[in-house]
């Protein structure tokens, strides 16, 4: 088209159609005031210039593409409407500089009055290399893209609406001054290619209508970032208030990747694009993170659905699981701290929230650092990996529970209390560390070994031993214990509810001080399972609950050093009882073929029964008011080295043995001697407080060869006495049976 000649708009406009395929450049003037009409799908070039005498003039792009290409364009007062492509290009590299470096663009979609109008197709401004900044002073729609080659700016706040396409910013975009601007984006999808606000911030970035986002620069300063659509973020973004994503999100490009706000939403899911992701502030998840290598959160975390990573999960301030069960996985298999949480954990609300925290083995560590449970308690905490717990897992209000249960795969550093509704379950090794510790809940279960480094441990619940115990301080259990591994304490043990020796036989330790059960002992149904209880110097051991009443004991060995038994209950049923040091009677003794040993005195608190179908064997002297029954029930016999009732004397003695073998006995009431073979007592026969009297039965012979001075009648029923010449009181005939009596002179 000749450029020498110009184009004059009439009363009705003008209209130039460019066919398909074809291209126009036309570079000299159009004026007028009417409206101007590109149509036919061709491209028409304007290297001319385009004058306007009226505010505003249309320009109609019905079709094609209508192409501005000047340095210094000149579209002031031009409204460019219809569903033709429109760019405005500089005819160099860059747009001219000097004098004007900016123009305004204006687009509207026109609904009556103007022939043809409509959305325009697209929008492009500039070229690839353009440095001349461009300014956007007011909204702009297009059906179609809308792509900007040049450094942005804004004069104000717009929106930028497209139906389908990409709005692209392939350089730079700030606010034109200091005053933040509103960049709002309606539909389609904002791509941003340079630093959004690093020499002048924008205010808030908001997409509407479904609007995505593609970040390719790094977004910096901006006030709030808005995303309603998918955002695909392959730079970081930095905002002084809050970014929202509810759409799905994609973290791309080479990472590390930081979010950095005063809190940063997902509504949707987070694919990691196997990057690490750091969000520098509060987070809120409302959809899964999945694919991230390293995560961390510098502020508080709602968690509102399951995070998933390759490596390590940082919580540094405080987490809150909301709405429902949650689970973090990372398939790390790496030793040391792969998910921590720096501050506390709580539940939303009343409702307690599950908390499954899975690693790639039982190496790597979960690491608590603040209270669990302090607010809201949690629901099972399931720990696929180990424990290192620096913070009590309890209600801080009123110092119930902190979580339902709470299970770890792996080893266990305990360096705070345990407060759970339910179980707790330690698979892996149990260290306890920086004070004494208490695991409260309802059944306390440890597989492994747990090290107390010499801190106490108390377990409020029943607890199932299955792991050996040692260096502990004080233990304790309150409820049921079954033992199914030795335990070793440096200070006392108590067992306030019913005890079961599991699995094989048992050993509890102390260096120095008591054992306490306080309800039943019985081995489990599997057989009779031997206990050993080894104390320190001075030490007891107490039962005050029947012991093999359900099912019988093996071997109860009480050593050590002075080692003492405080029975306060029947020993109803065990194989055999060994006691290194005093005994205190006050319940009766059945066992059942091997023997009882009493190292040490004995003192009766009750009237005794001892059962043995072995050898029952007194070490030392026997004392207490109150009468002992032995019976042996087999080839057992019964041997008393020391006294009996020396200090204090008894109210009876009834023995049946093979063989008995004794020194002094004081007693009241009466000596009762049932034995099978030839027995004898060395010592004296006393009175206690009132007289004694001697009875004599079964086929052996009972030689008494001390200087007998008890006053009560001897009579025998079968077999013989052989009684020293200084015996007093009456022989009765009438008592002897088919018996025998030799009385031997003491010369």
């Amino acid at each position: 088209m000749a450029t020498n000649r110009g184009i004059t708009l009439s009363t009705g406009g003008g209209t130039i159609n460019v066919n398909s395929g074809i291209t126009t450049i036309y570079g000299g003037t159009i004026s007028g005031t009417t409206t101007f009409t590109k149509d036919g799908l061709g491209t028409f070039v304007l290297t001319g210039t385009k004058t306007d005498t009226a505010n505003p003039t249309y320009i109609v792009l019905k079709q094609g593409t209508y192409i501005v290409r000047s340095d210094s364009p000149n579209i002031d007062g031009q409204t460019f409407t219809g569903a033709g492509d429109l760019v405005i290009e500089p005819a160099s590299t860059s747009f001219s500089t000097n004098p004007l470096d900016t123009f305004n663009i204006h687009l509207v979609d026109v609904t009556g009055g103007v022939p043809n109008s409509g959305l325009l197709g697209s929008l492009t401004v500039g070229k690839n290399g353009n440095l001349s900044r461009v300014n956007i002073s007011g909204s702009l729609t297009t059906y179609g893209n809308q792509t900007f080659y040049a450094p942005v700016t804004q004069s104000a706040d717009v929106t930028l609406t497209t139906t389908t396409g990409i709005i692209n910013f392939t350089g730079t975009l700030n606010s034109d001054n200091s005053t933040p601007k509103n960049l709002t984006i309606s539909g389609g999808t904002l791509k941003l290619d340079g630093i959004v606000g690093a020499t002048n911030p924008l205010n808030n970035i908001t997409t509407t209508n479904g609007g995505a986002l593609d970040l390719n620069a790094a977004i910096s300063g901006t006030a709030s970032l808005t995303v309603a659509g998918v955002s695909d973020l392959g730079a970081d973004v930095t905002t002084s208030g809050a970014q929202t994503y509810t759409g799905a999100v994609t973290v791309s490009g080479t990472g590390p990747r930081t979010l950095t706000g005063t809190t940063i939403t997902n509504s949707s899911t987070i694919n990691g694009g196997s990057i690490a992701l750091a969000i520098s502030g509060n987070s809120s998840i409302g959809g899964a993170i999945t694919s991230v290598t390293n995560f961390s959160v510098s502020g508080t975390t709602g968690i509102g659905a399951n995070v998933s990573t390759t490596g390590t999960q940082t919580y540094t301030g405080a987490v809150t699981i909301n709405s429902a069960d949650r689970i973090l996985t990372t398939t790390s298999a790496s030793a040391g701290d792969t998910i921590v949480f720096g501050s506390t954990v709580d539940s939303d609300g009343a409702t307690a929230r599950a908390l499954t925290i899975t690693t790639g083995g039982n190496t790597p560590t979960v690491r608590f650092n603040g209270v669990v449970g302090g607010t809201n308690p949690v629901g099972a905490i399931a720990i696929t990996g180990a424990l290192d717990l620096n913070a009590i897992i309890q209600k801080t209000s009123d110092s119930s529970a902190g979580a339902t249960s709470l299970t770890v795969s792996g080893v266990s550093d305990l360096g705070a209390n345990v407060n759970t509704s339910g179980i707790q379950t330690y698979t892996g090794a149990v260290t306890l560390s920086g004070a004494d510790r208490t695991l409260k809940g309802s059944t306390i279960t440890n597989s492994s070994t747990i090290t107390g480094a010499t801190f106490s441990l108390t377990e409020t619940g029943n607890a199932v031993i299955n792991g050996a115990i040692s260096g502990v301080n004080i233990f304790s259990v309150s409820g049921t214990t079954s033992v199914g591994a030795d335990v070793s304490t440096t200070g006392t043990q108590t067992h306030s509810g019913a005890v079961t020796v599991n699995g094989a036989a048992r050993t509890l330790t102390t260096t120095g001080d008591n054992v306490t059960f306080s309800s039943t002992v019985n081995s489990d149904s599997g057989g009779a399972r031997n206990l050993t209880i080894a104390t320190g110097t001075a030490a007891t051991v107490q039962f005050n609950g029947t012991v093999g009443n359900t099912y019988a004991l093996g071997a109860i060995a009480i050593t050590g050093t002075s080692a003492a038994l405080d029975l306060n209950a029947a020993i109803t049923n065990a194989t055999s009882l060994s006691v290194s040091g005093a005994s205190d009677l006050g319940a009766n003794v059945t066992t059942t073929g091997n023997s009882q040993t009493y190292s040490g005195p004995v003192t009766l608190s009750t009237n005794t029964t001892l059962t043995d179908a072995g050898n029952i064997l007194f070490s030392s002297t026997v004392d207490g008011a109150y009468s002992l029954t032995i019976v042996n029930t087999s080839s057992g016999n019964i041997t008393f080295t020391g006294a009996v009732g020396g200090t204090t004397p008894l109210t009876g003695l009834d023995i049946t043995t093979n063989t008995l073998t004794a020194a002094a006995i004081k007693s009241t009431g009466t000596l009762s001697v049932n034995n099978a073979l030839a027995s004898s007592i060395t010592g004296i026969i006393s009175d206690g407080t009132t007289a004694l009297a001697v009875t004599k039965s079964g086929v052996g012979t009972l030689t008494l060869s001390g200087a007998n001075t008890y006053t009560g009648g001897t009579s025998v029923s079968n077999g013989v006495i052989k009684a020293g010449i200084s015996s007093t009181g009456s022989v009765t005939n009438g008592a002897f049976g088919t018996g025998t009596v030799t009385v031997s002179s003491t010369g």
